[in-house]
């Protein structure tokens, strides 16, 4: 659960949201929509106390956790956002690598051979 009590933000002199209550359950599921520029990230920013709100208050059970990912501008040790995520999968891509050159080997060797007979006794895990 997530509750906002009268948080108000604003810059430059203009309020992206003023004294905006909400509650969010524990089944609840929601849509953040808006056109550019109407505090939809920046609402994220105020959740996950990345930024504070000018006035308000923003409380959540002590089971909740909040996650923001920026949609653009990440880098993570110098490699895209893209390429993060897909390193979280890095065993399953090599064992997929391996099974393809194994299923590649298979389709030019001689089925009656010894090597084809050690292409299917051949395990995918990565060394």
């Amino acid at each position: 659960m997530i509750a906002a009590v009268n948080i108000s933000l604003q810059f430059g002199g203009r309020y992206l949201f003023k004294e905006m209550s909400f509650h969010v359950g524990p089944r609840d599921r929601i849509g953040l929509v808006g056109s550019n520029g109407t505090g939809k990230s920046t609402l994220l920013k105020v959740l996950v106390g990345e930024q504070m709100p000018e006035s308000g208050e923003i409380t959540r059970a002590r089971y909740v956790s909040v996650g923001y990912l920026p949609q653009e501008g990440m880098a993570a040790a110098g490699r895209s956002l893209y390429r993060e995520v897909e390193s979280a999968f890095g065993t399953v891509l090599e064992i997929q690598d391996r099974l393809d050159d194994v299923h590649r080997k298979m389709d030019v060797t001689d089925h009656a051979t010894p090597e084809f007979q050690e292409l299917l006794k051949m395990e995918p895990r990565v060394l």
